[in-house]
């Protein structure tokens, strides 16, 4: 039982344009090859080649330099919150020395 590529990609929420770059189809051929394991009725060569010919658009665009960004500095050392008491001295000691 074949099913349309259409209704799949309906179904999918998705579109010809994202399917073909997710499935990296770059040819017609490829696309009823891809079709054909999956049980799936293509779309029309006219519909693909209306979707792969918006693609070269993207020309005009530059690309983006970005800097890497610093280290991240190391964290602070958290303090006790209950402070250490120091060792009582016993008043009638005869610890002099």
């Amino acid at each position: 039982m074949s099913i349309k590529l259409e209704y799949i990609l309906k179904r999918n929420k998705s579109n010809l344009e994202v399917f073909i770059k997710k499935n990296k189809l770059t040819t017609y051929q490829k696309l009823l090859e891809y079709c054909d394991s999956r049980k799936f009725i293509p779309c029309t060569e006219e519909e693909y080649s209306k979707v792969v010919e918006k693609e070269p658009v993207q020309d005009g665009r530059k690309e983006v330099s970005r800097k890497a960004s610093k280290a991240q500095e190391p964290k602070k050392r958290r303090y006790r919150r209950k402070k250490q008491q120091d060792t009582p001295k016993l008043p009638n000691s005869s610890d002099d020395g």
